[in-house]
């Protein structure tokens, strides 16, 4: 009997046992970017993470801002990283809503994405001196009231702060860009600087903010953080930027700068922002002063009126060569921007992104081009580019990018654009010749009495590549009016037909 007690005391010892084992168990392990590099630890509602190195990715791939992080589920109130570990790993404490206190790492570099996204109980953080960069969402909705910004930082990106409950930021001189909406919604913001490093700024991040509803911070119809124009106000048509001026934020002028017909940029620029001058479509030219060092993708896209861009001579970083009316990064030979009067230089090896964006309805490029990247020429939906390329299929299969367009394209290999070599007006005829268009499946002529082809419009069609004359006999002694373009089919269930732009319009006088 007395065995039998022993026995079963002993069975009830190892099951009470079990439980705390298996607790211990799951509440420490591995959350290192390499495996166990780094681990983790709870103990009285104190997560510690110690080791060496980063930090794994700890978001969901289908929810980027939830956590997968092995401790989501468990109750702490404290964060230790311990110093050897270099990052706080993305979505690593997303949505804790008990997190009060986080002690970081001298050793922490990098605050990942979504890190303390809706922490809505952590009230203050201390970042080490080392961090240089705080990824999208890192801070978002979390109610801390203020931060100090270390000196090592060199980029906030995208809603890094939005809606968090800071009353004021001192961004530190270094830091070189700060992304779109970064402290938007910060209901409590109404004091801010921005260092003169920046050379990106992105788009609203100051909105729904007291700094920006404050009428003081409106100067010369721009919404200014410093000597950074962040918005503006949509009431000059002809509008000079404030002297002294560094940066032009990410969308500045979308929809409020539609009407602007000219722009001058102070000498003092040194960077225009990703699509900074996006939807100015009245804008007609622009110069580049000498002291611009970057200028965004897209920094004029959908300035469909514009013709004419200079650089200045002494601007180191970027040209407009032989008068081509692109903006040309130097150092590449790239065009980054262009417009409807652009002729592409033969230095120039890539056209960059979003270059032409619905500016130029037929490029001219040479065969020097080798890349021609994502969305470089871009027109409306009803529209399409017509490509001049000097060089073969071969080399244009291997420069352009499956996004290079939008839409139909039509590209001719091997020519230039069309032109006529010749227009003569003979007793009751004239007679036109053209150069030939690689690829072409044959040509279209067009005359009439009307200089802009609006009535009185006779086509002829000229089948095949071989032929590039045709004499043309009228009835009547006049002047006309003579333009010719490129055909080429294709068959999906039915034959379609697209064309070429027009060749530059010439006159003929016919004798009786």
């Amino acid at each position: 009997m007395k065995k039998a007690i022993s026995v079963f005391l002993s069975v009830l010892m190892v099951i009470s046992i079990l439980p705390a084992f298996t607790a211990f168990a799951a509440d420490s392990g591995n959350c290192g970017e390499n495996g166990d590099n780094v681990k983790w630890k709870l103990e009285d509602s104190t997560l510690t993470i110690y080791g060496k190195g980063k930090m794994a990715d700890l978001s969901d791939d289908k929810h980027w801002t939830d956590s997968l992080a092995p401790w989501s589920q468990k109750d702490f109130t404290k964060v230790i990283i311990k110093n050897g570990v270099t990052n706080v790993g993305s979505a690593a404490f997303s949505g804790n809503e008990k997190l009060s206190e986080v002690v970081l790492g001298d050793s922490i570099i990098s605050i990942d994405t979504c890190a303390f996204y809706e922490c809505k109980n952590l009230k203050e953080i201390t970042l080490p001196d080392k961090v240089e960069k705080i990824y999208e969402y890192a801070f978002r909705k979390v109610p801390i009231e203020e931060i100090n910004l270390p000196d090592s930082l060199k980029m906030i990106d995208d809603q890094a702060f939005s809606g968090s409950g800071l009353k004021s930021v001192v961004v530190p001189e270094g830091v070189t860009s700060v992304g779109t909406y970064a402290f938007m919604d910060c209901y409590n913001l109404d004091s801010i600087k921005l260092p003169s490093t920046l050379r990106n700024i992105g788009m609203s991040i100051v909105m729904n903010t007291p700094y920006a509803k404050n009428e003081n911070n409106w100067r010369w119809n721009g919404l200014y953080v410093n000597h950074h124009l962040l918005d503006y106000d949509g009431r000059a048509i002809n509008y000079k930027i404030l002297k002294g001026t560094i940066c032009i934020a990410e969308d500045a002028f979308w929809v409020t700068g539609a009407q602007i017909e000219s722009i001058i940029l102070p000498e003092s620029l040194k960077a225009i922002s990703e699509r900074g001058f996006f939807g100015c479509k009245d804008l007609e030219s622009i110069n580049i002063p000498a002291g611009v060092e970057v200028i965004g993708v897209g920094a004029f896209n959908s300035c469909k009126r514009l013709e004419k861009f200079t650089v200045d001579k002494d601007n180191k970083f970027y040209d407009s060569r032989n008068n081509c009316n692109a903006i040309i990064e130097t150092k590449t030979n790239k065009i980054i921007a262009g417009c409807s009067n652009t002729v592409i230089p033969k230095s120039v090896k890539a056209i960059g992104a979003h270059a032409f964006y619905l500016s130029k309805q037929y490029i001219e490029i040479p065969e020097t081009v080798t890349r021609i990247e994502d969305y470089a020429y871009v027109t409306s939906r009803n529209n399409h580019v017509t490509v001049f390329f000097e060089g073969d299929y071969k080399q244009w299969k291997k420069a352009r990018n499956i996004k290079s367009t939008r839409g139909a394209t039509n590209v001719y290999f091997n020519c230039k654009r069309l032109r006529f070599s010749s227009a003569k007006g003979a007793k009751k005829k004239f007679t036109v010749k053209w150069n030939k268009l690689g690829s072409a499946k044959g040509y279209q002529i067009q005359y009439s009495t009307d200089r802009n082809f609006e009535k009185d419009v006779h086509k002829i069609k000229v089948k095949g590549n071989k032929t590039f004359k045709r004499t043309v006999k009228v009835k009547k002694a006049k002047k006309y009016y003579v333009r010719v373009r490129a055909y080429k089919t294709f068959t999906t269930d039915k034959v379609h037909t697209t064309y070429s732009v027009f060749s530059p319009v010439r006159t003929v006088t016919v004798k009786k």
